[in-house]
């Protein structure tokens, strides 16, 4: 500006009059107090620092090697130069890995910095702060303290509670510098507090540390995912903060303590026996509280993969890629392990286990009778499970350990074999003839009891005895059973036939398995003496003679060509129909679910008669006595009852001159398969089209009412005196 211009100014300004500014001012003051004031409001207050600088110190510094540790780091994490922390990513999982410093604080206040040299947003994950000596690999778990920064969120862990901070405006970028600064003194700044800084500045409030952390060393610790972090081990920050503080790469010796860690030739791997548990796990992990074991359990992964966001792709099993990398680490990173990727019962699996793994490693099996006791019920695999008893022979150099003795684990274990055999089904039974021979023995017996009943003249004659056989005279009991099954409804002779049933199903079930096992013997000493072949390592034991519960109704469908539907008994459980005919059948063995005859082998088709009549009797006396509990809640079927109509049905019931499934003899196509049609079934000399699932194809009967069938249950049906249905048609679709 040249001299004129400023002359200028100068005298513009002097001729404004003193009055009218005087006025201007007072005019707009308000206008402007008013900005100020809204001003105010929107403004965020001003951070003020209660953190002091940290004055220079002639205390002496800790001459040791200070770094992130590989022997406390989790398997999939990387550790180079002691400072920088890379995240594995292992067949395409995205896991998080952690790792802590070599040394731990107990006095002080340092700032721990770490720098943030790559990140993705889509996966990454990073977590700061310190943990306890005995904390889990991972921040945000007992014993651990911290912040979790991400892309959108930071929270705080104080000790097993987490609190949500504010939120980061941009997240977090690669080249970040992330400070987390503890002051573990008693009255200087914010005391016993521990504060998230972000490139500097100060992010949210500082989180007090918890009383269970206050007279412990806390370890510096970070946890990542698709991140690599460096921490910052030299003697000045990477970034200006609003205080000068100290950081932990020039820590006082007498604020810092060395974290001891094992330092072993070869990594100790101990493989226990049966299904892993969360429980088991954490019950085990901390009996070792005073060791450093890396959990490479089932279990183990299953909380692994969670905690970082991924899935596994069973419910039981680790992903083979990772399985194959976690082998590899075992023998390269020289620590404690506990692996299971299995339940180890196989002998097979122990012996690919222990080659792979016992030349690198002390490998050694632990039999926990905790495992053995809580093995599931049954397994369809119990023959192949077996529990390791000497070391050597399967390749665990280190011997076998057990809970208590090797007698005692055996014991349990034999009891869970024994009891697998008793639920297991037999393979390669084929029933024999004697059942439905002697079934239709009851069959003809109980139609000619029937039918003397109602005064018949029965159709078979009674057989002159042989000579020499004693002739049995019916007792005056049987005469009184005989008499008083007059009053027999449909539903004792029901009940007369499933006490036959079972107990002969029990007797033809002992004697068909006890065939097999000869026959199966016979076979396998002959094939062995035709090819040369050495006896099994392992002998299979024969099959059971008897079966429980669970196996009840695939042995009637075997047997008796039929099911044992608890709905046709009208009870929820194949037990309850059993518990019909308990004075014939009964459930015995330490499970009380081995199903067992009451009845000798030759039981007379009478006494089966004596039986029904008995619980008839019973039934009525408490029925006398007002217990309705004593009323059956079953209906029998009456004789030629035409089949409801069910979803899926083909046909009514029976048609004079019709076969069952809808087929007609002469007339219509009836019912074509697979939805192809859907002509109904009628009478001799009617017309089906059935052209299609389009319902283009119907049958000319198509005006033909459908009534309900007679009564079922006790209800009644039209024609039983109940109100009539509404008469339905079969329209396009309906069939």
């Amino acid at each position: 500006m040249t001299d004129v211009e400023v002359k200028d100014v100068e005298m513009k300004e002097e001729e404004v009059p003193v009055e009218e500014a005087e006025v201007v001012e007072a005019e707009g003051a308000e206008d402007v107090e008013m900005k100020e004031e809204v001003k105010e409001e929107v403004k965020e207050p001003e951070v003020v620092e209660n953190e002091p600088s940290e004055e220079a110190s002639e205390a002496k510094r800790f001459a040791g090697e200070l770094k992130l540790a590989t022997e406390d780091a989790s398997v999939n994490a990387q550790v180079s130069s002691g400072s920088i922390i890379n995240s594995i990513t292992i067949g395409g999982q995205h896991l998080i890995a952690g790792s802590r410093a070599n040394m731990g604080m107990k006095a002080g206040r340092y700032m721990v910095e770490y720098c943030l040299l790559s990140f993705e947003h889509r996966f990454g994950e990073v977590k700061l702060g310190f943990s306890l000596p005995n904390g889990s690999h991972f921040l945000g778990e007992k014993n651990t303290l911290g912040f979790q920064v991400s892309t959108s969120k930071c929270v705080s862990y104080n000790g097993e509670e987490n609190k949500e901070m504010k939120r980061l405006p941009k997240g977090v970028r690669q080249g970040d510098v992330l400070g987390v600064y503890l002051n573990r003194t008693n009255d200087i700044g914010n005391s016993n507090t521990i504060s998230l800084f972000i490139n500097g500045v100060r992010h949210g409030d500082s989180v007090e540390v918890p009383d269970s952390f206050k007279d412990q060393v806390m370890v510096p610790h970070c946890t990542i995912k698709s991140a690599v972090l460096e921490l910052n081990l030299s003697k000045a920050p990477r970034v200006k903060y609003p205080f000068v503080p100290r950081v932990f790469g020039d820590a006082s010796d007498s604020d810092v303590v060395a974290i001891k860690m094992a330092v072993l030739e070869k990594s100790e791997v101990i493989v226990p026996v049966g299904n892993v548990t969360k429980e088991w796990k954490e019950k085990f992990l901390t009996s070792k509280s005073g060791e450093q074991i890396t959990d490479l359990s089932v279990a183990g992964f299953r909380e692994w993969y969670l905690k970082s966001g991924a899935k596994m792709k069973g419910h039981n099993q680790i992903d083979h890629d990772f399985r194959l990398f976690m082998e590899k680490m075992i023998a390269m990173k020289k620590r404690k392990y506990l692996v299971s990727f299995n339940n180890n019962l196989q002998k097979k699996d122990r012996k690919a286990l222990t080659a792979k793994l016992g030349n690198h490693t002390k490998i050694s099996a632990l039999v926990d009778d905790d495992l053995l006791n809580s093995l599931p019920k049954t397994s369809q695999e119990y023959e192949l499970y077996s529990i390791p008893v000497i070391g050597e022979v399967e390749g665990f150099n280190n011997g076998v350990q057990f809970t208590e003795s090797l007698e005692k684990s055996q014991e349990l274990f034999k009891a869970w074999v024994q009891n697998n055999r008793a639920h297991a089904k037999v393979e390669g039974l084929k029933p024999s003839t004697t059942y439905k021979e002697k079934l239709a023995e009851w069959k003809k017996y109980a139609d000619e009891q029937k039918k003397a009943l109602k005064g018949e003249k029965a159709e078979a004659k009674k057989e002159e005895p042989k000579e020499g056989e004693e002739v049995k005279e019916e007792t005056p009991a049987a005469c009184e059973t005989i008499e008083n099954m007059k009053e027999w409804t449909p539903e004792d002779w029901m009940l007369a036939d499933l006490r036959y049933e079972l107990h002969l199903l029990i007797r033809c079930f002992r004697g068909d398995v006890e065939a097999l096992i000869v026959q199966q013997a016979e076979e396998k000493a002959k094939k062995a003496e035709e090819e040369g072949a050495q006896p099994e390592e392992d002998e299979v034991d024969p099959p059971f003679t008897t079966f429980t519960l669970n196996n009840l109704d695939h042995y009637y469908r075997l047997y008796a060509s039929k099911a044992l539907n608890p709905n046709t008994w009208g009870v929820k459980k194949t037990a309850e129909i059993v518990n019909f005919v308990k004075d014939a059948v009964v459930f015995e063995g330490a499970s009380e679910d081995v199903v067992t005859s009451n009845l000798s082998n030759d039981v007379e088709l009478l006494k089966i008669l004596e039986l029904t009549e008995s619980a008839r009797q019973e039934r009525n006396d408490r029925l006398t006595a007002g217990d309705e509990r004593a009323i059956l809640p079953f209906k029998a079927p009456k004789p030629n009852q035409p089949q409801r109509i069910n979803k899926g049905a083909t046909t009514t019931g029976a048609v004079k001159g019709q076969k069952p499934g809808g087929v007609i003899p002469k007339g219509g196509k009836g019912h074509q398969p697979h939805g192809k049609g859907h002509g109904v079934t009628s009478a001799k000399g009617s017309k089906g089209t059935g052209k299609g699932a389009d319902g283009k194809g119907q049958n000319k009967l198509s005006n033909m009412r459908m009534v309900p069938t007679a009564s079922v249950g006790g209800v009644k049906r039209p024609g039983e005196g109940g109100n009539p249905a509404p008469a339905k048609r079969f329209n396009k679709g309906s069939w």
